[in-house]
C-alpha cells in the first residue's frame, strides 16, 4: 500500500445531478431516528451513479486496487467509501446507520479498489473514539476526532506502516497497521504468490548491481553501467505502472542501505537527492494508541545453534502452514540432549542485554571446537538476531545485528 495521487475533482460532483441526491439524503436524515427505523437508504445504487467518475477515481492509483496494489481488471473495479456511506460497523460488527451518509458524494472519499479487498472490507470502519458528528468531511479532522483503526492511503502514507518480507508478506508493528492487514486480507494466498514473484525479479536486479561492484574492484571502468544501473533502479522504485510498488520500495531501500561501501553507487548514495529517496521511511507508531508496554510480535521463521554447552550443530525451520492460526513445534529428545539449551539460547539472545541472568557466559562455549559458537535467529520480516559468543578476556564479546 501507498499513498495515492491527488486527483482534481471531476466536474460531476458539482452536476444538478448530485446536487439533488445530497438534497435527498439531508431531507432523510433529518428525520428522527425512529421515522428512519426499518427503511433503506435512500438513494439507490450508488456505485452505478458513481460509474461516471471511474476513469477519474483511477488515476489516483494507476489503476490499482488502493488498499492491495493489484492491477484493477476492467470487468470489475468497486468505487470504495474509505468512510462507508451507510451502517459503519466496528469490528463487533456494531453499526451506526448516520454514518457516513455526507460523505456518499464526496471526492476525497472515494477509492478504486479490487473485488476481493472490496468484499473484506465491506462497511467495516472501526474508530477508537466517538464517531464523528454530522458534516465534518476534513480528513485531519476527522483524523483526529475519530481515531480510525484503518490506514488511510489518501491522507497517510502507508509506507510509513508497513513492511514487507522476502516471502511476500505484508507486517505492522503497529496497531492500526494490524487491523488494515486482517480487514483487508493483505496477506492472502494470492497476494502473497504475486509478490514473492517480485522479490525474484528484484533479485535479478541485485545480482546485476553486485557484479558491477566486483568489476569495479577488479579495476574495470563500470562508469557506463553504472548510470544505465541507476537509471532503472529509479524507474522500479518509482514507476506507478507496476503494481506492488510499496513492497518494491521497501526491499530497494533495505538493500540500498546494506550495499557496500566500496560499491560505485556508494558515491551517489551520499548524495542529497540519493539519500532523499532511498532512504529507510521511519516506522510510526500509532499516534494515539498507547503501546509503551506493548510488546511487538515477531513470528520466529528459522533458529540456528552452534557450539553451546551440548549442542554441536542445531538448526530448525519452523515453516509456514496455511492456517493462520500459530502452529505447535514441540521438542523430543533423551535428558542431556540439549532440549533445555535450544530454548536458553534463544532466551538470551532476545532479551534485552540488561538482564544479566540472562548473559551468555563463558563456560557455555564448548571448549573441544575450533569454530566459534553462535546463535541466529531469523523472524518472518527478514530481521536477523544474531550473537557470536567469543571468549576474550574471558567475557563474551556479543553482536546482534538487527
Amino acid at each position: 500500500m501507498i499513498k495515492i495521487s491527488i486527483v482534481e475533482e471531476p466536474k460531476f460532483f458539482k452536476s444538478d445531478k448530485v446536487k439533488g441526491f445530497k438534497k435527498i439524503l439531508i431531507s432523510h436524515f433529518s428525520k428522527e431516528q425512529f421515522k428512519r427505523n426499518q427503511t433503506k437508504f435512500p438513494v439507490n445504487d450508488i456505485q452505478l451513479q458513481l460509474k461516471d467518475v471511474i476513469t477519474e477515481l483511477i488515476r489516483k492509483t494507476g489503476n490499482k486496487c488502493a488498499y492491495c496494489e493489484s492491477e484493477l481488471k476492467n470487468s470489475f473495479i468497486a468505487i470504495d467509501h474509505f468512510r462507508p456511506y451507510y451502517a459503519a460497523a466496528d469490528l463487533k460488527g456494531k453499526i451506526s446507520t448516520d454514518h457516513y451518509w455526507w460523505l456518499a458524494y464526496h471526492w476525497n472519499n472515494l477509492y478504486p479498489a479490487c473485488e476481493i479487498c472490496s468484499l473484506n472490507k465491506k462497511n467495516f470502519f472501526p474508530v477508537l473514539k466517538s464517531r464523528s458528528t454530522v458534516n465534518y468531511s476534513s480528513k485531519s479532522t476527522l483524523f483526529h476526532k475519530e481515531a480510525p483503526m484503518l490506514i488511510d492511503p489518501g491522507f497517510e502514507d502507508p509506507e510509513e506502516y508497513f513492511e514487507y518480507d522476502i516471502n511476500g508478506e505484508i507486517y505492522s508493528q503497529t496497531e492500526r497497521g494490524n487491523v488494515t492487514i486482517n480487514l483487508l486480507g493483505l496477506n492472502r494466498s494470492e497476494l502473497i504468490k504475486q509478490r514473492k514473484s517480485l522479490v525474484l525479479d528484484l533479485d535479478s536486479l541485485f545480482s546485476v548491481i553486485n557484479e558491477i561492484g566486483e568489476l569495479n574492484s577488479s579495476g574495470v571502468s563500470t562508469e557506463t553501467k553504472e548510470n544505465d544501473l541507476f537509471e532503472m533502479l529509479l524507474e522500479y522504485f518509482n514507476s506507478n505502472k507496476f503494481p506492488y510498488l510499496g513492497m518494491r520500495r521497501f526491499l530497494i531501500r533495505k538493500y540500498m542501505q546494506n550495499l557496500s561501501g566500496n560499491h560505485p553507487l556508494s558515491k551517489r548514495r551520499r548524495s542529497t537527492y540519493f539519500m532523499k529517496m532511498f532512504k529507510i521511511k521511519a516506522i510510526k507508531k500509532d499516534s494515539y494508541i498507547d503501546d509503551s508496554n506493548g510488546v511487538k510480535q515477531f513470528e520466529i521463521r528459522t533458529i540456528d545453534i552452534k557450539n553451546y554447552k551440548s549442542i554441536n550443530n542445531f538448526s530448525i525451520d519452523f515453516k509456514r502452514t496455511k492456517s493462520k492460526k500459530a502452529g505447535w513445534a514441540i521438542l523430543i529428545g533423551e535428558n542431556g540432549v540439549g532440549k533445555s539449551s535450544v530454548l536458553s539460547a534463544t532466551l538470551k539472545t532476545l532479551v534485552d542485554r540488561n538482564y544479566r541472568n540472562f548473559s551468555f557466559h563463558k563456560d557455555e562455549i564448548k571448549r573441544d571446537q575450533d569454530e566459534k559458537a553462535f546463535v541466529n535467529i531469523s523472524f518472518n520480516n527478514s530481521i536477523e538476531a544474531r550473537v557470536s559468543i567469543g571468549d576474550k578476556k574471558n567475557i563474551p564479546t556479543i553482536k546482534i545485528n538487527l
